[in-house]
């Protein structure tokens, strides 16, 4: 067999092998349109409810401040604003395929975070500029997506 042959056997083999991990390649944050596809009741209640709009509900000068995105909008860029729903439940980017969510155990392993409150403390908890005192164990019960049952 002559080496050019071999060579590109070798490059092809080594591609192939490679391929399933391609499908994790680029930003590890899918968007919540990519769950809609397959959680629309969820999406719906979402973009409604008070995460789908929280940067909505800044004033324009807070939406430029850092202390004010970093929980109304944390992965602020173009498409991608709001607190979204990787936010609370990982980057969906490594769990969203049909094979590995029909999977919960490999679903966990590559990311999607069980539904915990504590989550919830990274944004809800201690001093805002709110008027209103925040209680996050009420709120938690209370939304919308959360009442529309899993797929």
């Amino acid at each position: 067999m002559n080496r050019n042959l071999l060579i590109i056997l070798a490059l092809f083999a080594t591609v192939f092998a490679a391929w399933p991990l391609l499908a994790f390649a680029g930003d590890p944050l899918a968007g919540a349109e990519n769950c809609r596809a397959c959680h629309p009741a969820q999406y719906e209640a979402w973009k409604t409810g008070p995460h789908g709009r929280a940067k909505d509900t800044l004033p324009p000068e807070q939406r430029k401040d850092s202390r004010c995105i970093g929980c109304h909008s944390p992965s602020q860029r173009d498409g991608v604003e709001q607190v979204q729903c990787e936010h609370c439940h990982g980057n969906g980017r490594y769990y969203t395929k049909d094979f590995i969510m029909r999977d919960k155990m490999l679903a966990e392993a590559v990311g999607l975070k069980a539904r915990d409150f504590t989550t919830c403390l990274q944004c809800h908890q201690g001093d805002t500029s709110s008027i209103m005192p925040f209680d996050a164990k009420t709120a938690w019960t209370r939304l919308p997506h959360s009442r529309t049952g899993g797929k």
